[in-house]
Formats: structure tokens, sequence, C-alpha cells
């Protein structure tokens, strides 16, 4: 029988807690961090269309109401 930590449609699950919490978890978020600074620290982002609002959708966690574009560029 296939662990259901496994499964496509379940791959975060194994990161949760209990018995089967993941190893790697608190690793896996260390280099998530230092990527985002890697690229908050050599590109610039700012958003596509300086005059664009972004609105919001009321739910249990802030969604965003459609796409946020913005364009990248290296810092000088």
């Amino acid at each position: 029988m296939q662990d259901p930590a496994c499964d496509v449609f379940g791959l975060l699950s194994g990161t949760q807690a209990g018995p089967r919490v993941c190893l790697g978890k608190e690793f896996a978020y260390r280099q998530m961090k230092i990527f985002a600074a890697v690229l908050l620290y050599l590109f610039r982002f700012e958003m596509w269309d300086a005059n664009a609002t972004v609105g919001y959708r009321a739910m249990l966690t802030l969604k965003m109401d459609g796409p946020l574009y913005v364009r990248a560029s290296l810092r000088r």
C-alpha cells in the first residue's frame, strides 16, 4: 500500500506535523528565505503599471483579486 504522504496530490501533507513530520522542513524554509533575500538584494521590483491598484478578496486568509504584474530590473 502506498503511503498517502508520498501521493502526488498530497505532496505538502508530509510537511505538516505529527508522526510524519518532514525532517527537512526547517531547511527548506531557510532556503526559501535565503532565495527571497537574494532576489530582493539583486533586483528592484516595481509595478508594471504605475497607476494600477491591487484588489483583495475578503476571506479567511488575504487573497489577491487577480494577478500582480511586476517588473524586475537589476540593481546598479
